[in-house]
Formats: C-alpha cells, structure tokens, sequence
C-alpha cells in the first residue's frame, strides 16, 4: 500500500524546494539583471502557500508561533548584522565614527520621534468596546512604541543597494559601507527606544520606569551586549589566526566560522538576558579589525549562500504567517479586533512612513555636511534617506512589544488589560501592514528606477519617430541564440569531460587534504 504523506513538514519542505529549485535556475537574472529583490518573491510565495502551512496549527497557538517567530527573526538578524559586519573594513567604527555615530543618535532618534508623529496622527482607532462605538486616538506611549520598531533600518532588504552589479555601479564604496554598518547597528539599538516606551506604559509612576530603563535595558542589554561581543570577537580574533597559522583549523571550519559566533552569541546572551544583535555588530567589528580576517575569507562563499537560503526560508515564514484576516473588516467569518484601524488609514501611513520617516532627516544631516565624507552629494543623501527598508528587524521588535504585552501588561489570572490588548492588536496592524509595504516597495524600487531612467534618457536623445519601441521579437530572437551558444558550448564541455576521464583519471591519483599533510621544518 502506498504511503502519501502529506504533513505539515513534506509541505513546507515542498514549498521551499519548488521556489528555490526554480529561483536557482533565474537567480542572476532575476537579481543581477532586473534587480528583483529575492526577498520580495521568497515574502509573495510565503503569502500565498500560507494556507498550505497551516503555521497556527503546527506551532501549536498564537503564544507559540510569537516564540518562533521572535527566535527565528533573531536568528536571521544576528547572522546578517555579524556577516555585513565582518565585510566591513578594518577599523571602520574607528575611521567613520562621526558618519555612524550621528546617523545612530541624532538620525535614529529623529527617525523615532518622526514615525511616532505620523502613527499617532494617523492612526484613529475604530473601538468597537465603547457603548458609542466612536473613534479614538492611540495613546502617545503606544505610538511611541510602535515608531520605535520602525525606526530601524533591515540590513537583508538594505544590501539591495550594497551588494551586486547595481551597487558596483551607482553606489560608490563609502555609501554603502555607512548603509551597511548603520544597518546592522541600528537593528540592536533599537532596545532602548522600544522599552522606553513599553516601562512608561507598564508603569505609570515614572520612577520604577527610569529605573528598569536605565538599569536593564541601557546597562544590562546595552553594555554588557556590546561589552560581550567585543570580548569574543577579540578572543576570536587571536585565538583563530594563532591556530590557522600553526595548521590545527580546516577550511571547512574556518569559513563556517561566523555562523559558529553567531550560534555562540545568541545562546550566551541568550542565558544572561543580553543584546545579542548587537553582541554581533561589535564581535564582526573586532574579528575583522586589522583586515586579517576578512582578506582570508575574501573567496568565501559558505557565509553568504548560508545567509541567502537562511532568508529565503524567514521571508517564506513570514509572508506565510502574516496575519492578512486582521485587515478585513468586512469578512464576518473573521474575528477582528475591537480596536480596528481602518485600511485606507494604514495605507496612508505606510505612504507617510516611506517618504517621511527617514528621507527629511538624512536630507537635513547632508545640507549640515554632519555625513561627510560619506555622503558627498544630494543624489546619496536621497539615496540613503529613502533605502531605509522595514522588515525583520521591525517584526523582531513587534513580537518583542507582543511578549512584553502578554507577560507585563497582564492582571493576576494572565489576562491582558485593555491597555495591553489595545497595543498588541494596534501594533500587530501597523506593523504588519507596514512592513509588507516596505518590502513591495523597495523590492521593486531599482526595477521601476532602471526602467524609467532608460525611458527618459532614450526619449529625450531620440527624435519623436525615433523613440524606442518594445521589441519582443528582437528580444526573443536574443534569447534564442544564447541558448544556441549555451548549448554549443555544453556539447564541447562534455566532449572534454569525456576525453578526460579516459586519459587522466584513471592514474589521477587521490589528493590528501591540505590541513592534514605534516609541516615541515
């Protein structure tokens, strides 16, 4: 008798084999050459197989997927922020401090104070629990809180611009090295102005609130994280380069390295309660710090494919568990949230969220030359401004509020209060819609840019009768006699394949590892 199986785990396996299967095949020219964000399809193909998964269902409730979800976005965060990190140049927190430390303080901080105007400004709630059923706003503390998981910037939907042919081209080297370590620095920052906001609310007297602030999350999670990561990255560092001169480290271990920190981090700070993003941040600053490191894994390639399947599968997960029903108000066979935020709003505020947010303020530290020599022209001041994307780190932050909703903002049985589910069901809503936002439109962003600077160039050179036309045809015919040549040149590649294995392989003789042969004198 046949056995089908068709579980959970065959179907998710299943879903993520067929999208990469196919991805691998366009994956240069679906990034390379049309510059298509690969998270934007891996967040498309998550939303429509997320009926299949049955996520709610396997995670075993809402309590527990919230779990998983926080883990794993950490996970992904503290690998992207350690590698874009490592990729840095030496010394680099020492040679661009003034770049870093005024887009970490004065542009994060305007960026929070900025989205949590536009929230509360915005976002008139349509509470369903008063008797006159009329609208309010959200509580300033709230908008407070959710801007802060906005304010942000993702490091994956970020190397857009960092990495690959349209960065060699238009991104010059300094830009993308501030977008790069901004990125990861920002996304452990964020501790203090999400909690800030979440100990005012829990406690409304103010001083057991400061208190907690400064103590846990400015001393505990701040200092010892950044403390921690600068401690092993050091170690690391000349333990690492002692034992690869004298012979004792493989290859194999020597570039998995990184995903072996980030294990390491994630389980110690973990335990003691700490920041481990940016415990990241600083350990890929110092192991890469005299450059050693990073010229050693120039040709390196198990880091980045591990951390491009690593967010294929998050972006997969998350777009398959974004909770879409909260959105529709309409659907009676939905149960929506008392505390509803109508759509036309959140499109409103993810539109003043993309153009507001951060764009003004990096338009503001350019006219004040405070970014030089980083950015040297308003073309990358606006180009900075805008890449600010909101994804996993915002989603991280978001289940963070949730948990902190669930265990803090709570009376004696466990249930939460209505202040409490208010910001769990708002923020789930902003937050998500927000986000989804970002990734379409940022995803797409270099494809609609490319394009219609190539229509406006090729329009304002040409002749009216001249101007450019699309051509399948030619298109087609291009294509077609590439694959002739491919196919060619396949036909060759076997033939001395073949000749090969006849002549040379058979008295080729097994080679002995390079870590194992005996040092000699």
């Amino acid at each position: 008798m046949i056995n089908v199986l068709t579980d959970r785990f065959h179907i998710v396996c299943a879903v993520f084999g067929i999208f990469t299967f196919l991805l691998t095949f366009v994956s240069f020219l679906v990034k390379e050459r049309l510059f298509i964000s690969d998270s934007l399809l891996s967040y498309l193909v998550g939303a429509i197989a997320g009926p299949l998964l049955g996520a709610m269902t396997w995670a075993g409730g809402a309590e527990n997927l919230e779990t998983i979800t926080l883990n794993f976005t950490r996970l992904s965060l503290c690998v992207q922020v350690l590698l874009s990190s490592i990729q840095l140049p030496g010394r680099f927190l020492r040679d661009s401090r003034r770049s870093m430390l005024v887009a970490l303080l004065i542009g994060m901080s305007l960026t929070w104070l900025i989205s949590t105007l536009l929230i509360w400004a915005i976002c008139t709630v349509e509470n369903d629990t008063n008797a006159d059923g009329g609208n309010h706003r959200i509580a300033f503390l709230h908008a407070l809180a959710i801007g802060a998981c906005v304010a942000p910037t993702d490091p994956v939907l970020a190397s857009t611009i960092v990495k690959g042919r349209w960065a060699d081209q238009h991104v010059p080297a300094p830009l993308a090295q501030l977008i790069s370590g901004e990125s990861g620095a920002n996304d452990g920052l964020g501790y203090p102005f999400v909690f800030l906001a979440l100990y005012l609310t829990a406690y409304v007297g103010g001083g057991s609130a400061m208190a907690e602030f400064f103590g846990n999350t400015m001393g505990y999670m701040l200092i010892l994280g950044a403390f921690w990561g600068a401690v092993i990255g050091f170690i690391s560092a000349k333990a690492l380069r002692l034992f690869r001169g004298l012979h004792y480290v493989d290859h194999e271990s020597f570039f998995a390295f990184p995903i072996v920190l980030v294990i390491l981090l994630i389980g110690t700070c973990g335990m003691a309660g700490s920041n481990d993003i940016l415990a990241a941040f600083i350990l890929g600053n110092v192991l890469s710090w005299d450059g050693w490191y990073q010229l050693s894994t120039a040709e390196d390639s198990l880091g980045p494919t591990f951390d491009v399947f690593l967010n294929i599968a998050l972006f997969i997960y998350l777009g398959a568990i974004c909770p879409w029903d909260i959105f529709d108000r309409g659907n009676n066979d939905v149960q929506v949230s008392p505390w509803h935020i109508p759509v036309w709003k959140l499109v409103c505020l993810a539109i003043a969220l993309l153009a507001l947010r951060r764009l003004p303020v990096m338009l503001l530290l350019y006219r004040m030359g405070l970014l030089r020599p980083h950015v040297t022209n308003f073309r990358q001041a606006f180009l900075i401004g805008f890449f600010g994307p909101m994804g996993i780190s915002s989603i991280f932050y978001l289940h963070e509020i949730l948990h902190f909703c669930r265990h803090e903002l709570s009376d004696q049985d466990g249930a939460m209060t209505p202040e409490g589910l208010e910001l769990f069901d708002v923020s789930r809503q902003v937050i998500w819609f927000v986000v989804t936002s970002s990734v379409v439109v940022h995803g797409v962003a270099i494809p609609v840019y490319q394009t219609g600077t190539w229509l406006w160039m090729e329009c304002k050179s040409l002749k009216p009768q001249e101007r450019p036309r699309a051509d399948l045809r030619g298109f087609i015919d291009k294509e077609r006699n590439a694959i002739k040549h491919v196919l060619e040149g396949i036909k060759d590649d076997e033939h001395r394949a073949e000749e090969y294995i006849e002549t040379h392989l058979p008295n080729h003789p097994r080679p002995r590892p390079t870590f194992r042969r005996v040092k000699r004198a």
